[in-house]
């Protein structure tokens, strides 16, 4: 099934109900797919490209555009506003783009880079007068082969260029399926959707997923706490899907006391592993444990979920139906539960492959479809998975293999640090020795390089005490709040 079709279905199931809350905006599911489907006639004229670039927000235009675009038979590229010049360009060429569909906002950077810059802004009148006249049912009218791209995802990876993971609708629709039936999802669930849709957990978790099972999404174009906050309680918003940052900045002080949050039932934390404080803090306030999920833009994204109501701290959960994983090591070999290896995952979700880049997917595709992640973790003998960090963030000490994350985890015990990031960092004698990058509250005092030495000695093997400590007024992250530690590392 592709992923117009899906939609399709939960237009059949409920066309009056409330699909999609923008502001001072709410569409139905039969308004939603009318304008879509008018406005899929509209893409052939802005372009001949197979691929379209969309730059927008978080937002019911974005999510138009896209079911636009797709139900042309066209391929939406997400385009990553936030990036500087050089990697926009590099992602135009790549992805062969000559439109990029935006608001008049963020156009004046794409005027520099491709040919035609489509304001939304200037054709919703016109798709609203030929919604009135269109059916549906024309988004699903091209015979779209299922296993056709449906999406281009830039991630940077640990190439110099960012690669564009291309995703077929088979793999977002399964992924989508897969999530409802780990969830137990339906139409009566609301999901703020607040993560940028040129990332993987926002597209198909914010924009994709609520569309599938026919809830309503709540749209959140620029975080800040006191709007979500409102939003949940204005529409009894129940999902919620995002990154350990904005899980802590809920969390922070007695923000949201004063705040209805009682219809939150599923709270999910993914994008980078979750600060066991974060989930502690969390379970203290709300009473039910924040979930943990795991996944990667190659495997559009979702590969595991803590069921709801499991208490059990520090995994990324059970795979999804129809996902497999398995832990290997450097030879490829399976190694038994309890293990570390590295985490490969194979199933319809699954990627089609790196754009332009066969040596680099066949570097990562195993012979029997095994996509090996370059993730360290293990496996229970329950079948729940934990992930250890980055194969390529390990520090080797003097022959040992030193985990950043665990040593992390220990320093956010201290009641001075609000932030912390470890990396290794060259030494003559020992190859790599271990260095923490910290940030302070605001209220703490006293605190040096030997106190945080010292705190750790405690806590960890001698091996592990961080050799340098470097304090920083806030550490380096990307779009989805992830620590970029190639920039700490050099």
């Amino acid at each position: 099934m592709n992923l117009n079709e899906q939609l399709l279905e939960s237009v059949a199931a409920g066309p009056d109900r409330t699909a999609i809350v923008d502001g001072n905006v709410t569409l139905t599911y039969g308004q939603f797919a009318a304008l879509a489907a008018a406005g899929s006639r509209l893409v052939p004229e802005l372009t001949s490209a197979q691929n379209v670039g969309i730059a927008l927000p978080p937002s019911a235009g974005f999510a138009l555009c896209y079911f636009a675009v797709t139900g042309a038979g066209r391929t939406v590229v997400p385009v990553n506003f936030l990036l500087a010049g050089e990697e926009l360009q590099h992602i135009v060429k790549d992805s062969a783009i000559d439109t990029v569909i935006t608001t008049a906002k963020l156009a004046e950077p794409m005027r520099a880079l491709v040919p035609r810059v489509v304001l939304i802004e200037e054709h919703l009148g016109d798709l609203r007068g030929a919604a009135a006249g269109t059916d549906p049912a024309e988004l699903a009218s091209r015979n779209l082969d299922d296993h056709a791209p449906a999406t281009i995802l830039y991630t940077s990876g640990t190439s110099a260029k960012p690669k564009g993971v291309v995703l077929s609708h088979y793999n977002l629709s399964e992924n989508c399926k897969s999530c409802i039936e780990a969830l137990n999802l339906g139409p009566r669930y609301v999901l703020l959707a607040m993560l940028p849709f040129f990332h993987s957990f926002g597209l198909t978790t914010g924009l994709l997923l609520p569309l599938s099972f026919g809830g309503k999404t709540v749209m959140l174009a620029k975080f800040s706490v006191p709007d979500l906050l409102a939003l949940v309680e204005e529409h009894k918003v129940s999902i919620i899907l995002t990154i350990p940052s904005i899980w802590n900045a809920m969390l922070r002080g007695n923000v949201g006391q004063e705040r209805d949050l009682s219809s939150l039932e599923i709270c999910v934390s993914g994008g980078e592993p979750l600060p066991t404080q974060t989930y502690d803090r969390f379970l203290g306030r709300f009473d039910f444990p924040l979930s943990e999920g795991y996944g990667l833009t190659e495997t559009s994204p979702v590969v595991s979920i803590v069921p709801m109501g499991d208490r059990r701290r520090g995994s990324a959960g059970k795979p999804l139906p129809r996902v497999k994983v398995r832990i290997v090591d450097d030879d490829g070999n399976e190694l038994p539960p309890d293990t570390e290896g590295e985490i490969c995952v194979a199933g319809p979700s699954v990627m089609t492959g790196y754009l332009n880049l066969p040596d680099e997917t066949a570097d990562v595709m195993m012979d029997d479809g095994y996509f090996r992640t370059g993730d360290l973790g293990r496996l229970d003998r329950d079948g729940f998975l934990y992930v250890s960090g980055r194969k390529t963030d390990l520090i080797i000490s003097a022959g040992e293999n030193i985990s950043p994350r665990e040593i992390e985890e220990v320093i956010l015990l201290h009641a001075g640090v609000a932030d912390v990031a470890v990396v290794g960092v060259p030494d003559k004698m020992r190859g790599e020795v271990v260095k923490a990058f910290v940030v302070l509250k605001d209220e703490a005092a006293g605190v040096d390089e030997e106190s945080i030495r010292t705190f750790c000695t405690k806590r960890l093997a001698a091996f592990k005490v961080p050799r340098h400590v470097e304090f920083a007024t806030e550490l380096p992250r990307g779009f989805t709040g992830k620590v970029l530690k190639r920039k700490l590392a050099h």
